[in-house]
């Protein structure tokens, strides 16, 4: 299972590092297997991922719904 989650400062001023470093240890059971921050004036964000592995795919990605 995977995680993510963030904030945006384009309406309210509140946020910064240390929510966005509280956000990302609050989602770590959420996956050890990698994880990021990024942030900048105007948004936060953060990930975890947990990597799982598939005995008949090789890769696991979102189906197609549509073609442009």
């Amino acid at each position: 299972m995977c995680g993510i989650a963030g904030f945006s400062l384009f309406n309210y001023q509140e946020g910064g590092n240390a929510s966005l470093e509280a956000m990302h240890k609050a989602i770590v059971h959420r996956g050890p297997d990698a994880s990021g921050i990024y942030l900048d004036e105007h948004i936060g964000l953060c990930h975890r991922r947990l990597s799982i592995l598939a005995v008949s795919y090789t890769h696991l990605t979102l189906p197609t719904i549509y073609s442009v």
